[in-house]
């Protein structure tokens, strides 16, 4: 066979094979269903992240927690110190600063520009050591008053009970719930805890908060106003030097 015929003949089946796999080649569906592309999937990636992610609030700072203060190059400043029932902590050559409600990076950041007019740059970590514990105050008819720790899940029925439960005399129909608000003042909520009204309203054993009053009277209180007056200066003295600030002091 002469060479330019057989290149000829070479060409042509090539020629077929192409048109057969161009013949053979699934189209795309044009019924909407089709599988997204590559550049359809990374478009749908890039959109998820950029999407703002949700983030629990940062820990606030509370009585009882100790607080590490580590100066990276400044060692001789490094402190360990506990959060004092004022609410304040000592620091060398700066005195008291008050920290409750604070979160470490807050703290951080109020170290850092106080230190800065002491030293060049200072480079401040905040690291918070221990948690001290959180306490709620049950009171009034129950068995053993006291001042409890918070446990997960502590409604005030939970808390009553841990008191050791309401006395014959108590009348769960008009427990007083003492709370400081978001702007440190008292509020008072008078809450019916009978049994035969949680059934129907569960929502109103409500969880404590660190340092939450419940007070379980004697009897119905029907003037909540009176009744915190007298609160105030024949029951609350008692309590620690934290509680009074924060829930009576603080409303002035």
């Amino acid at each position: 066979m002469q060479p330019a015929k057989s290149l000829r003949i070479i060409i042509g089946l090539a020629l077929l094979a192409m048109s057969l796999t161009t013949a053979c080649a699934v189209k795309p569906r044009s019924d909407g269903n089709a599988p997204p592309s590559n550049r359809a999937i990374v478009s749908a990636g890039a959109a998820i992240m950029e999407q703002p992610v949700k983030t629990q609030a940062e820990y606030s700072l509370g009585y009882g927690d100790v607080v590490e203060v580590k100066f990276f190059n400044n060692d001789q400043y490094n402190e360990t110190v506990p959060v004092r029932p004022d609410g304040r902590i000592s620091l060398q050559r700066v005195g008291d600063v008050y920290v409750v409600g604070m979160s470490p990076s807050e703290l951080d950041k109020i170290v850092t520009d106080i230190y800065g007019e002491i030293l060049i740059e200072p480079d401040v970590t905040v690291f918070v050591r221990e948690f001290g514990g959180q306490q709620c105050y049950v009171m009034g008819e129950v068995e053993k008053p006291g001042s409890y720790a918070i446990t997960k899940g502590m409604t005030l029925m939970r808390a009553i009970a841990t008191a050791g439960g309401p006395k014959n005399s108590a009348k769960l129909g008009s427990v007083l719930l003492i709370r400081g608000d978001d702007s440190q003042k008292a509020e008072v909520q008078r809450i019916d805890l009978e049994l035969s009204s949680l059934t129907s309203n569960v929502e109103r054993d409500v969880p404590v908060r660190a340092f939450d009053v419940i007070y379980v009277p004697r009897t119905f209180v029907a003037d909540v106003n009176a009744f915190v007056s007298q609160f105030y200066d024949v029951i609350l003295p008692p309590l620690d030097i934290y509680t009074r600030y924060k829930y009576w002091y603080s409303r002035q």
